[in-house]
């Protein structure tokens, strides 16, 4: 955003890391906030379910399925939202496991799944998923997916 939606002055970065423009006419704040994403990791054995991303952001590369939480959501619930949309499956139990700053301004609230039913499929915005072994991943697209699968190895 390079203008004020008030009055329509140019705005200015204000504060000394960037974390919000000003508008110097009508003093209007603009937050540049993260956004809240969540995933759910699911282990079968030392195996964890990835999905492969058919978005137009980061296309081909590997996830723990994940996405945005909607405002109107309670946390774990907009998990399990985002689980079954890209996977097809229902998870019951859900327990923190992590929560990671990314590089994209995303905060990633990372849960551990207990009991999972239904039938895998991918859908949403995964055009395949499967389990892989934890020391033996494809190409990933999320630092903080590396980062959460380092943890689980030294848990193994």
């Amino acid at each position: 955003m390079k203008f004020c939606s008030k009055c329509g002055a140019r705005l200015e970065e204000y504060c000394l890391n960037g974390s919000y423009k000003a508008c110097l006419m009508c003093n209007e704040r603009y937050y540049d906030n993260p956004i809240v994403g969540v995933a759910v990791v699911y282990l079968k054995g030392n195996k964890i379910l990835l999905g492969k991303r058919s978005s137009s952001y980061k296309t081909g590369k590997w996830c723990i399925p994940c996405g945005y939480l909607e405002s109107h959501e309670d946390v774990k619930e907009g998990a399990r939202r985002e689980f079954k949309e890209e996977t097809s499956l229902d998870v019951q139990d859900l327990k923190l496991l992590d929560v990671k700053s990314n590089t994209n301004k995303t905060v990633g609230v990372y849960y551990l799944a207990g009991e999972v039913s239904g039938e895998l499929k991918a859908d949403d915005d995964l055009s395949e998923v499967g389990f892989y072994n934890l020391g033996d991943l494809p190409e990933m697209a999320f630092k903080s997916d590396l980062k959460i699968i380092k943890e689980l190895q030294k848990i193994e």
